[in-house]
């Protein structure tokens, strides 16, 4: 029989009747900025009047070191050796020591501290940590507090919270296991702690100065006690043991409308993991092999590329099929070698001077009345190769001034010039693509967030249609999907393309979920609710997809006055 917590700790609000209803986040994972900027805004959140409780799982990508808001980031962490091995630091709005953040589940819950106004504060954290020592005894683990016989151990001038050893504290087996911290402010209770899945805590002694053996040998994790449990057995347990132990109930996953639309709810799924390895039943597209064929041998023959292929693209059979291709000029290899793109990195071969007339016979054969024209980033082209697209432009347009065309274009190393070269031609739409949210660009080898988000800028400041696009999947969270929806939108672009992220080789970025289409139209309500003239996203669309329908879509000019909203606010008020 499952042992409940005295009735008077169950975490009640106001007057409201067990089962109470909390609100359930699975954020994913992201940064630890993102993390930690998302806590913060719950707590805030809830102090401005927004008072619904919630409990809050997510994870940490990349790896980071967390310091309590007292600590000295210099003193307590080697952030020299955590940049050059690519682990984030970041300060938590919470005390207490220092902390390595990998192979972990991390929770974190805001709720009303009137019921414990009776309790002293170690009573109140006794109350507020029951849930964990209910998940572990769920999995079968003799957890308990260190107790009030025991003597504590305060965290010492190492500043490694591990070293510590409060009353509250929880020991298996004699060891600590993870760390829980609190803030309250204004009658409202904030605790975040984590859960140590596997034993890559232990690489805490690398950027923690003060992470000692002996503090190490005496924390464990999950798999070092014999059990292995992936971030979703483990995410199902942690939200299982916290409705047992409190008796409340969590609301359904499904977020409401986005304010200011007539748009009907959109429920979102709970994204699958991309850790079973098996692709969900949303993503089931076959390429048909035999629909290739003749598409192909026009592009043989005339020795042209196409990003369809290169990028390996799910699409290709239907496109094929119809006559529809995105043409790749400049090559077949890339000079940066982002971690998610199919396009290989190697040195590329020089430029073939009769490409463009090649493409512009190509489309004329095929008939196409829209075509797109892309290219690898080639920095080791003078200009970045554009005059090679402005070449294809005016290839292009001797075939009909009818032909809509679009350019995919790199970002010219930031080259004003370069891009001046190619808005002279006046093709009907310039697209650059952001790829992912700002959180995760150290996977775009050699991009900036800002320099992309200015390529759109002078797109649309030419009077030429700007489009971007991105990819779900990565590990971005919905208040980073969020901002970068409106980052694009003030840059004036007026299309976008949201799709979902595969895997073109098994050495390529993980993908980190896969996104059902409920969230797709969830993310195209909020672009339309921006301003963008036309939206594609859903799980297989790509930024060259159907692309001969935005053009029939006139853009309207974005309110660049407007003030610019904090991103995780706007975020959490539809969520919550």
């Amino acid at each position: 029989m499952k042992q409940l917590p005295p009735a008077n700790w169950r975490l009640k609000m106001g007057s409201r009747p067990d089962p109470i209803d909390w609100r359930f986040i699975d954020s994913g994972f992201a940064p630890a900025k993102s993390n930690m900027a998302f806590d913060e805004e719950l707590f805030n959140s809830f102090i401005n009047d927004n008072s619904e409780s919630v409990f809050r799982i997510y994870g940490w990508e990349p790896k980071a070191v967390s310091l309590g808001f007292s600590q000295n980031i210099d003193d307590i962490a080697d952030t020299e050796k955590c940049r050059s091995d690519g682990i984030d630091v970041v300060k938590r709005m919470t005390g207490g020591g220092a902390l390595f953040h990998s192979g972990e589940i991390t929770y974190s819950m805001v709720l009303s501290g009137e019921p414990f106004r009776a309790m002293t504060a170690e009573e109140t954290y006794e109350a507020t940590t029951a849930f964990l020592i209910h998940f572990y005894k769920s999995l079968g683990l003799d957890a308990s507090y260190w107790g009030t016989k025991s003597l504590s151990k305060k965290i010492d001038a190492s500043g490694f919270c591990l070293a510590g050893r409060e009353k509250y504290d929880i020991v298996i087996n004699g060891k600590k296991i993870g760390g829980n911290a609190q803030k309250r402010h204004k009658g409202v209770i904030f605790q975040h702690g984590s859960i140590p899945m596997d034993s890559s805590f232990r690489e805490a002694r690398k950027y923690i100065r003060g992470a000692d053996t002996e503090a190490l040998e005496k924390s464990v994790s999950l798999s070092e006690l014999g059990l292995k449990l992936s971030f979703d057995d483990a995410k199902e347990k942690l939200r299982e043991s916290f409705e047992d132990a409190y008796a409340v109930r969590f609301k359904k996953s499904g977020r409401p409308s986005i304010p200011g639309t007539s748009r009907p709810e959109v429920k979102l799924s709970p994204a699958k993991s991309a850790s079973g390895g098996r692709l969900p039943e949303w993503l089931n597209k076959k390429v048909d092999i035999r629909s290739l064929t003749p598409m192909k041998k026009i592009l043989a023959g005339r020795g042209l590329n196409t990003i369809c292929v290169e990028s390996l693209c799910p699409n290709i059979s239907e496109c094929f099929s119809r006559g529809r291709a995105t043409f790749m000029i400049l090559g077949d290899a890339c000079t940066r070698g982002c971690l998610f793109c199919g396009v290989r990195a190697a040195k590329p071969l020089p430029p073939d001077a009769d490409e463009a007339a090649r493409v512009a016979a190509a489309v004329s054969g095929l008939g196409l009345k829209h075509v797109v024209v892309t290219s690898p980033t080639r920095d080791d082209l003078s200009g970045g190769g554009a005059s090679f697209f402005a070449q294809a432009v005016k290839e292009l347009r001797k075939i009909s001034h009818s032909l809509t065309i679009e350019l995919l274009i790199p970002d010219f190393a930031g080259d004003e010039e370069s891009f001046l070269k190619v808005a002279a031609t006046a093709p009907d739409i310039i697209g650059h693509n952001m790829e992912t949210v700002r959180e995760l660009y150290h996977i775009r080898k050699g991009a900036d967030y800002d320099r992309s988000l200015n390529v759109l800028e002078r797109i649309a400041a030419s009077g030429i249609k700007a489009k971007s696009g991105f990819m779900l999947g990565l590990g971005e969270t919905e208040t980073s999907v969020i901002g970068l929806i409106k980052d694009i939108r003030r840059s004036g672009a007026a299309y976008l393309s949201i799709g979902q992220y595969l895997m073109p080789s098994k050495k390529a970025y993980p993908v980190k979920k896969y996104v059902p289409a409920e969230e797709f139209e969830y993310y195209k309500i909020a672009a339309y609710k921006e301003g963008f003239a036309h939206v594609e996203s859903a799980p297989y669309v790509r930024s060259s997809y159907m692309a001969e329908n935005y053009s029939s879509f006139s853009p309207k000019k974005p309110n660049k006055n407007q003030n610019r909203p904090h991103f995780l606010s706007f975020s959490l008020k539809i969520l919550l």
